[in-house]
């Protein structure tokens, strides 16, 4: 028992380092205080995997390796995903649209979504591996709890935000570290 409390410190020290060595944004105290609650969120993710899975230490420094690895491609994707987005949203709102910009950007974000399945394939067998049979059944239902609990969650803070907008009233705008969320999935 001391043995794996102590390997869960040092996994929660490990990636607390790695994800304190990233440096903030230029765009400011929003992105960065957001950029922090998704590596919190990480952090939480790889131990409650850590424990649900019951691995010792090599096995956790494998899955802690794949996990940041293909995180940090998912990241790139949400930001090239959420800036195709952007540029649909202005597109479909002018007067008169480009077809051949709306189907360049339609199939962008095809070929994104692509993308993030290829990723999403690539880390389970990476993951395949080192993961005994149970292990990987373990992985996908404790991916699958913590998924819903952070969509619950999310869920929680949009109501939330919605009730404290009507209170403030319609022309109080909310501060800009309150107004929007973490990246959503489209």
């Amino acid at each position: 028992m001391r043995t794996r409390l102590s390997f869960l410190f040092s996994i929660l020290v490990l990636v607390s380092f790695l994800f304190s060595s990233m440096s903030v944004n230029a765009r400011g105290r929003h992105r960065g205080q957001r950029m922090e609650a998704m590596d919190k969120l990480r952090t939480v993710r790889l131990l409650e995997l850590v424990q649900a899975l019951d691995l010792d230490e090599k096995t956790g420094i494998k899955l802690a390796a794949t996990l940041k690895r293909n995180d940090k491609k998912r990241r790139a994707l949400h930001f090239k995903a959420k800036k195709a987005l952007d540029a649909l949203e202005e597109e479909t709102g002018k007067d008169k649209p480009s077809d051949k910009r709306l189907g360049d950007l339609v199939n962008e974000l095809w070929n994104i979504r692509s993308d993030m399945k290829a990723v999403e394939e690539q880390e389970f067998k990476e993951l395949r591996t080192f993961l005994t049979p149970l292990q990987q059944a373990k992985y996908i239902l404790a991916m699958r709890r913590f998924m819903h609990r952070m969509r619950s969650m999310m869920r929680e803070r949009e109501e939330f935000m919605k009730r404290r907008q009507k209170m403030r009233g319609p022309h109080e705008p909310m501060p800009p570290d309150m107004d929007s969320g973490p990246p959503q999935e489209w």
